[in-house]
């Protein structure tokens, strides 16, 4: 490739000067557009998985200082550490056949709901759904979690020293170092659950923002399809011509139908088409890159019917054919590249279509910018060209009617009249085709939302259990506190600011990990910054919330300790 890159800029040093030949192998090309999606979404169930884990690792060391009493007894007997350490990692394994099996149980009872939200295809899989390799997987994956997760909290618990466990056997309280460690889980599950709903907010501020971008040209109540001529019988242009013309006749008779438009690309679907074109009266310098921009053909009454409006000069015209002089609609970002604070009407510009000489036209028109390569990418320049004097062999239509859908047989019907080799393909609304071209952002946003709340909910079910824990072991201190006159307030103010303060310590660390784990989706958002402080102060907001919520339990139960009780059970 460098010698053939050589070779060309030797024999064309004017065009081939600053180009050179890029040479990508072929899975990752075809992964290419995919690659990024696939990673992030691979991340995110790495995440939520690392969440779960910590739910287990904290479940199992909390059950394990439940249990002190009972390990000590069963070493007194006569159990070894090995005995216990064997006892409680077969319950370990136990758990996680159980909780493997439930999972996949849910997973095929939900599949199809999942797949309903999420569209596969846009993430580079071509047959979506379960298998029975991906089964095992889960099914080992569930199965090593809980096993290497209940690894240190089996032998902790089976590391018990003999003689205190039996002293504090008739006590609730466990070990503070073992608090601790379940405190900083909750922590890191906070801080987690924070980059994911940080992720998640700023998609969905992208997401609705790209729906209320200006398209620039008429969605509702127009139906699309593309058409293409068979060469054998329509080889001249005027073959072409001819029959378009009939065709238009044919659709705008329909019942129903408001008006037709032809074009050779449509927005949003048909991408590219584009062409190096300049101003005659200033050539480019020798090497240096040409302005260019999307060609499109188009029939008289395109602009009209697709609402695109004509900012100065005129619309192609019914004159505009073959033998007449070639002329051109420019869009507004093309007339202002190539004719910089003028007038374009009348000018001439040169296109360059493959030939041994430019094509010359005249400006005629110029029509207010539209999307016509995706809501997220800015306009781009293109070029209208009279459909008589270019005819192409593939081309669209857009039937403008009060239901489009409805009219999509009859169409097929009377075009077949015409001529029964020719099929109408990719029919469907224009309202859908704005829809779909967001769809791979829709897809991400939903399923790092899904991610995201199924984070923050494990996260809570974790600061929950520290809180719940938190509680029953101090139920002497809190029997304590209410004898000497402590308040309602004051006891719940003892559980809500321990695990407020584990939220927030969370929340402050993922808001500084996000800051640097959210450049993954910084190539996905459209007008919104990694750093909005609106996502961020939703995301603030929720924890709050959710917190709260997980507080709420355990201090109900701090509440309802009885003194006397709580005496009797020390």
């Amino acid at each position: 490739a460098d010698v053939v890159s050589a070779r060309l800029r030797e024999a064309y040093p004017g065009s081939n000067r600053n180009k050179a030949l890029q040479v990508d192998g072929l899975h990752g090309a075809l992964a290419e557009g995919y690659r990024r999606n696939l990673l992030l979404l691979t991340g995110a169930v790495a995440l939520v998985l690392l969440i779960a884990c910590g739910n287990v690792a904290s479940l199992l060391m909390a059950r394990g200082s439940a249990r002190s009493a009972e390990l000590s007894v069963r070493a007194a007997l006569g159990a070894g550490r090995s005995r216990l350490a064997r006892q409680l990692l077969a319950e370990c394994g136990v758990l996680a056949l159980a909780a493997g099996a439930a999972g996949v149980s849910l997973a095929i009872l939900f599949e199809r709901l999942i797949l309903r939200f999420v569209a596969m295809d846009l993430l580079g899989v071509t047959r979506a759904g379960l298998s029975w390799p991906m089964l095992a997987i889960a099914l080992a994956l569930s199965g090593a979690t809980a096993l290497l997760f209940g690894v240190y909290p089996s032998f902790s618990a089976a590391r018990t020293d003999l003689a205190s466990s039996l002293r504090e056997a008739g006590r609730r309280a466990g070990s503070r170092r073992g608090l601790r460690v379940r405190s900083g889980l909750v922590v890191l599950q906070m801080a987690v659950s924070t980059v994911l709903l940080v992720g998640s907010g700023l998609l969905i501020q992208s997401l609705d923002r790209l729906r209320s971008v200006d398209l620039g040209f008429r969605s509702e109540g127009l139906l699309t399809a593309t058409f293409a001529l068979p060469r054998d019988r329509y080889a001249t242009p005027a073959d072409r011509v001819r029959f378009v013309r009939e065709m238009e006749e044919a659709v705008q008779a329909l019942p129903g139908v408001a008006s037709v438009a032809f074009v050779s690309r449509l927005p949003l679907v048909n991408r590219g088409g584009n062409y190096s074109v300049w101003n005659p009266d200033a050539l480019p310098e020798p090497g240096a890159r040409r302005p260019w921009a999307d060609r499109r053909s188009v029939l008289p009454g395109y602009f009209q019917a697709m609402d695109i409006p004509v900012v100065e000069g005129r619309d192609l015209s019914e004159g505009d054919v073959e033998g007449a002089p070639p002329v051109a609609v420019l869009s507004r970002s093309s007339a202002d590249q190539l004719f910089p604070a003028q007038s374009p009407l009348g000018r001439q510009v040169a296109m360059d279509l493959g030939g041994s000489e430019p094509l010359l036209v005249e400006v005629v028109g110029v029509v207010a910018d539209h999307r016509t390569y995706s809501l997220a990418s800015p306009t781009r320049p293109t070029i209208f060209l009279p459909y008589a004097q270019l005819p192409e062999g593939r081309m669209s239509l857009t039937v403008a009617a009060a239901d489009p859908m409805s009219v999509a047989r009859p169409l097929q019907a009377r075009i077949w009249e015409l001529d029964r080799d020719i099929l109408l393909t990719d029919v469907r609304t224009m309202a859908d085709i704005v829809l779909g071209s967001i769809s791979d952002t829709r897809s991400m946003t939903t399923m790092l939302g899904l991610f995201a709340l199924v984070a923050i909910a494990l996260a809570a079910l974790g600061l929950y259990g520290v809180l719940a824990f938190f509680v029953a072991k101090r139920t002497h201190e809190i029997g304590i506190r209410v004898a000497l006159g402590a308040s309602a307030a004051q006891v719940l103010g003892l559980v809500v600011t321990r695990g407020l303060a584990l939220a927030f310590t969370g929340a402050a660390l993922g808001v500084v990990g996000s800051i640097w784990g959210v450049g993954a989706v910084r190539a996905m958002l459209f007008q919104t910054s990694v750093t909005d402080p609106g996502a961020f102060a939703g995301v603030t907001a929720f924890f709050l919330l959710v917190s709260l919520a997980a507080c709420a339990l355990p201090a109900w139960r701090a509440l309802r300790v009885d003194p006397a009780e709580a005496f009797r059970a020390e």
